[in-house]
């Protein structure tokens, strides 16, 4: 049985910077793990791709080809990714790795909110597959950017409907205390409410009763943030520890199947 994990966020927030760290964790204890970009717009990949789907598209032709700008051939290569999907999963087949982590494109609205991205999840993937979506370490230090990113996170669940972990990137870059402060937001719901509540001293738009049943509702689909580290691999085995634990009992957090 090969495990499929997909690496999304927003852009910046560290996808390759995981993939990097945590295709090299995984090796050193002696799993076989093979890492597939899937961003056609990347320039440089730090670590070595087994399969890349620059492979079969190239970002600047497209441009040309099709007399599109930079945004607009970045959309068109991510959709080219769909007439390439059986090839892409053939060469994943033919590694027949223990584990696949997955780079999504750099622009997770590209990949997340058209329709060729749940298309390639479902298409690539086995039964056996887990998102980690990244929350960015700086959005999330603010209670009002930390509910943005949780509802993000849950409309990106709903797209490709397969179990979920978030994971604070980063984290080195963050104090013990700001760290603390996130992993306790994503404990209670209370505590988040209370925060945003001082942060905008009392000018929410909507109650904090009709924000907590809202958020309350989102938390039974998701586990606290685990903070993990790009550079000393902090969390990673709690992240692999966790992603063992979904794989293995098939749990999904939306129906709690």
């Amino acid at each position: 049985m090969t495990y499929f994990a997909f690496i999304i966020g927003t852009a910046g927030s560290g996808k390759t910077a995981l993939t990097t760290a945590f295709r090299e964790y995984l090796q050193q204890i002696d799993l076989d793990v093979i890492a597939v970009n899937l961003d056609p717009g990347v320039r440089v990949v730090p670590y070595s791709t087994e399969i890349d789907v620059r492979d079969w598209i190239d970002y600047e032709k497209v441009m040309l080809d099709y007399e599109l700008g930079p945004n607009a051939a970045l959309v068109a290569s991510t959709d080219l990714i769909g007439t390439h999907v059986f090839d892409i999963k053939k060469e994943i087949d033919d590694f027949n790795a223990d584990i696949v982590l997955v780079d999504t494109p750099g622009q997770m609205e590209l990949f997340a909110f058209r329709e060729t991205g749940p298309i390639i999840v479902n298409d690539l993937s086995s039964e056996k597959s887990a998102l980690i979506f990244l929350i960015d370490p700086f959005l999330s230090k603010d209670p009002s950017g930390y509910i943005s990113v949780l509802f993000l996170s849950l409309s990106v669940q709903c797209r490709f409907n397969i179990p979920n972990l978030h994971v604070l990137s980063k984290s080195d870059l963050l104090l013990d205390e700001d760290i603390d402060r996130i992993i306790s937001w994503g404990e209670s719901p209370e505590l988040l409410i209370t925060a945003l509540e001082e942060g905008t001293k009392g000018l929410l738009r909507i109650t904090s009763e009709e924000l907590l049943s809202v958020i309350e509702n989102v938390y039974t689909a998701y586990a606290q943030p685990i903070p993990v580290s790009n550079k000393t691999w902090e969390g990673l085995d709690i992240l692999y520890g966790e992603l063992s634990r979904i794989w293995s009992g098939g749990m999904n957090y939306i129906t709690d199947e």
